[in-house]
């Protein structure tokens, strides 16, 4: 009975220890882009202001994995948003549903979508660029320049935000979701 045991102990042990845990790891990092204002001819006016949001998500899992949904959460609400993948330093293509590979690293820009109080933003904002070709979309500072000369704006747009992500295992058919908080 005694050698039953042991050959029983022995067994799950060899066989059901994992010597580690396998997860996927996304971590959000500072970028470059441009922070991209919506004008609206229409209305005359300033209506959203879009923020590049950097991350970087690692595959540690054996099997890779498609990012089949995209969410950036603000009020505990979904909005439309916009992926790139980056290829190289700063190449970057938009993207439907990247495959990300066991071991792999790949980094995108999700662009947040933001509705603005115009008329105070016009006020705060543009009136110190001064006279502005009104177009669709206006570049303004990239997003390391936003921060620092906007504080106050930035942080009270991206307050509490996060990003909803969901993933599909493409060897087990099994989706999972992953939220990161947006950190400012």
């Amino acid at each position: 009975m005694t050698k039953l045991i042991k050959i029983l102990f022995l067994f799950f042990f060899l066989y059901g220890c994992k010597t580690g845990i396998s997860e996927l790891i996304i971590k959000q990092n500072d970028n470059q882009e441009n922070v991209i204002v919506n004008y609206s001819s229409n209305m005359n006016q300033f209506w959203a202001i879009n923020i590049p949001i950097k991350i970087e998500i690692e595959n540690t899992f054996q099997n890779q994995i498609k990012l089949v949904d995209h969410k950036y959460l603000y009020n505990n609400k979904g909005t439309f948003s916009k992926v790139y993948e980056i290829i190289g330093h700063k190449n970057i293509k938009p993207i439907k549903e990247p495959v990300i590979g066991s071991g792999a690293n790949k980094s995108f820009i999700i662009y947040s979508k933001h509705f603005i109080d115009t008329i105070k933003f016009k006020k705060e904002y543009f009136s110190k660029r001064g006279n502005l070709k009104l177009e669709s979309d206006y570049h303004i500072n990239d997003i390391l320049e936003f921060k620092r000369e906007y504080t106050a704006l930035a942080t009270s747009i991206l307050k509490k935000d996060t990003i909803k992500l969901t993933f599909f295992d493409t060897k087990t058919d099994n989706f999972f979701v992953k939220r990161i908080p947006v950190k400012w």
